[in-house]
């Protein structure tokens, strides 16, 4: 993990894990992180405002980058690209080489998946406050639970793959890889975990400030 690599150089960072009142897919990494000594802060996704003042780089995955440069991942993922982005927090997407299709997606509704439409409907183990109990199969209601969204490529400073590091251009919308002094030449055969990962430790911890605040959703 790059993390625990940082912590053993005596890197000063902390971690701020924003997840989902829907998966609470966050807490495994969190108890991944504490466990190595990590500092860490956790919270759900409607403190974002209010906790992106003190961020320094916010860190997301990606199920895939489009043709157009948008990051189709895990719902949420825009709201806090967007959020940062107000803020000026610089946002970094990692995502490997394979999962850049050519398929174009302007839109979260085009193509989605939706996911159990009582996960979003109810409170866990709180039936007391389980108000839309006897709602759920009216049909003047619809429960829309999407699973993914898409971000605009406006939002995304830079893109980390096991290429390199990289970043749209919104003239060609093609991929262009950034020249910096961790880079080299690319080939079919020179790729690796671990060039991707250096690149991972350059972007995060090269020229930080004395504490680095990352955010991971």
């Amino acid at each position: 993990m790059i993390f625990d690599h940082a912590h053993k150089l005596g890197k000063k960072f902390h971690i701020i894990l924003v997840d989902s009142c829907l998966n609470y897919e966050g807490q495994a990494l969190l108890n991944r992180l504490v466990a190595k000594g990590i500092s860490c802060t956790y919270t759900y996704i409607n403190a974002i405002s209010y906790i992106m003042h003190e961020v320094t780089r916010v860190l997301l995955g990606a199920s895939s980058i489009l043709s157009n440069g948008a990051v189709y991942s895990r719902v949420g993922t825009a709201v806090v690209s967007m959020v940062a982005h107000a803020f000026g927090v610089p946002v970094l997407v990692f995502c490997e080489a394979y999962k850049f299709p050519e398929r174009v997606q302007l839109d979260s509704i085009c193509s989605n998946e939706l996911g159990n439409p009582d996960v979003i409907s109810r409170v866990p183990e709180r039936e007391d406050l389980w108000h839309l109990k006897n709602c759920t199969h009216n049909e003047n209601l619809q429960h829309l639970n999407l699973k993914y969204d898409t971000t605009p490529s406006d939002y995304v400073s830079m893109i980390i793959t096991d290429y390199g590091m990289c970043h749209m251009d919104p003239s060609t919308l093609s991929c262009k890889f950034v020249p910096l002094h961790c880079q080299r030449a690319i080939t079919p055969h020179n790729y690796s975990a671990k060039f991707a990962m250096r690149c991972l430790f350059y972007a995060v911890f090269a020229n930080c400030c004395s504490q680095t605040k990352a955010m991971l959703t």
